[in-house]
């Protein structure tokens, strides 16, 4: 239990599957940690941090948290992107999707987008990758799955719902 050392290079391509090839400028310089308690995060930390981290684990202490985390899973096989960190990936070139105001409000109810709905599209859109999603006002709303061509008119599914700003809210007890 606790946190340990992951190699990078593994964590790295989990991410190429939603960041793509520049996934290693979100994580120069930084050391990752792994919590190996269920479910496991993934979490990226500065060197100056780690060396701390060091030094209380040889004192026997085990911090509950620490760095910035980078995706959340239960086997590293399924890691996925957290918010956080996809919102520090927004200001890189990721493919995004920019959509009207009611679809906002149904995306953050947990509702995929239809293609109507659909204002533009910024970058490289691969099938079945992951998009971001964004209000008219370029705000960051939360993560979705690309299903198909994205533009268009008529009421098919173009985005899934994966994860929205409201979640954290939604799980508070």
């Amino acid at each position: 239990m606790g946190w340990k050392l992951i190699e990078k290079n593994e964590v790295l391509e989990l991410l190429k599957r939603d960041l793509g090839t520049n996934a290693h400028k979100l994580l120069k310089g930084d050391k990752l940690l792994i919590n190996s308690s269920m479910p496991m995060e993934i979490n990226a930390v500065s060197n100056e941090l780690y060396k701390a981290f060091e030094h209380m684990k040889k004192k026997g202490m085990q911090p509950l948290f620490i760095g910035e985390s980078v995706c959340d899973t239960k086997d590293l096989r399924t890691a996925r992107l957290n918010l956080q960190f996809a919102y520090k990936a927004a200001m890189l070139d990721m493919p995004r999707a920019y959509i009207k105001p009611k679809a906002e409000q149904l995306f953050l109810y947990t509702r995929d987008v239809i293609s109507d709905s659909v204002i533009k599209i910024e970058g490289e859109v691969k099938q079945k990758g992951i998009i971001l999603v964004l209000n008219k006002d370029r705000e960051f709303l939360g993560l979705g799955l690309s299903r198909g061509e994205l533009l268009g008119k008529g009421r098919t599914t173009v985005i899934k719902h994966v994860i929205d700003i409201g979640h954290y809210l939604r799980c508070e007890k």
